[in-house]
């Protein structure tokens, strides 16, 4: 295992790979968020952001761009062309910059206090959560421009792909899953949770949604129904305190999620359901990269 130091309070958050697995992209957004989110963010007032781009070949920083506003994360576009990141402001914006030289190409007005910025499976359309909009921005990638907005539980945070076309909203104050049909634009379901949900994350099998409980440290499952293609809780396991992040390795037989306060990352058996053992990692790790 590697580590690559980032500037002290920096608060390094959430962590994406180039299309070419080369490089990787994070925010400094220099604010902790492992407690939530709030309002939607940092109440927002102003503050300069800065994007990381690491170089996962050599284990070395390639550079840190200073950006107008602070950001949720970086996420590059399917083609690796360009980097996409949401300010976190009351005048809700995504800035779109060329991967290599980092110019600022476009500029698209979004919803209040925007935090996550994710593509659909297929790449055809962006989304982005408006915390302090309670709503999702559906954005069209070639255009450049708002093709819809979508009114979803309060202070949603990020809409989490899966490989169905799907799109999951996680809403911290609602404590619900809001399933957004990425093709039709249409809100199939509001799941209730119970807890503030960290994250959602579908399994490669299409079959179970996996929801992070930060509170009480723990991955929550719910299985789809064939007849209602709905989704229904199942069953639970403890991972660590701070459950955060979940991501799945290809073939959908390790689960693995960071565990923010524990300082560590659970590797998972999904089939039998049983945590293999915990990752010691740096501290508050929260966002999750498989390259």
């Amino acid at each position: 295992m590697s580590k690559i130091a980032l500037p002290s309070g920096s608060f390094p958050h959430h962590a994406y790979v180039s299309p070419d697995r080369n490089t990787l992209a994070v925010s400094l957004p220099g604010m902790d968020f492992s407690g939530g989110h709030g309002d939607g963010g940092h109440g927002g007032m102003p503050m300069p952001g800065r994007i990381a781009l690491l170089d996962l070949n050599s284990g070395q920083i390639k550079s840190i761009k200073n950006t107008p506003a602070m950001h949720h994360n970086a996420i590059f576009s399917p083609d690796g062309k360009e980097i996409w990141a949401a300010a976190m402001e009351s005048r809700g914006r995504v800035f779109v910059y060329d991967a290599n030289s980092f110019a600022l190409l476009n500029e698209i007005p979004v919803g209040q206090k925007p935090a996550e910025i994710t593509f659909s499976a297929d790449g055809q359309k962006v989304f982005v959560a408006n915390g302090g909009s309670h709503s999702v921005s559906v954005i069209d990638p070639f255009k450049k421009e708002v093709i819809s907005t979508l009114a979803v539980g309060k202070n949603p945070v990020g809409a989490w792909v899966g490989s169905d076309q799907r799109m999951y909203v996680d809403n911290e104050e609602s404590q619900s899953i809001s399933v957004i049909n990425s093709r039709n634009l249409q809100i199939e379901q509001t799941l209730p949770l119970g807890f503030m949900p960290g994250m959602a994350a579908l399994h490669p099998n299409q079959t179970e949604l996996w929801v992070s409980d930060a509170q009480n440290g723990k991955v929550v499952v719910f299985s789809r129904l064939q007849e209602t293609q709905t989704f229904t809780r199942n069953r639970e396991l403890s991972t660590g305190a701070g459950a955060h992040a979940i991501a799945f390795s290809k073939d959908g037989k390790k689960a693995f999620v960071s565990n923010q306060e524990a300082g560590n990352v659970s590797v998972i058996d999904v089939l039998l359901f049983k945590k293999e053992r915990d990752l010691r990692v740096g501290n508050k790790p929260n966002g999750l990269a498989l390259r």
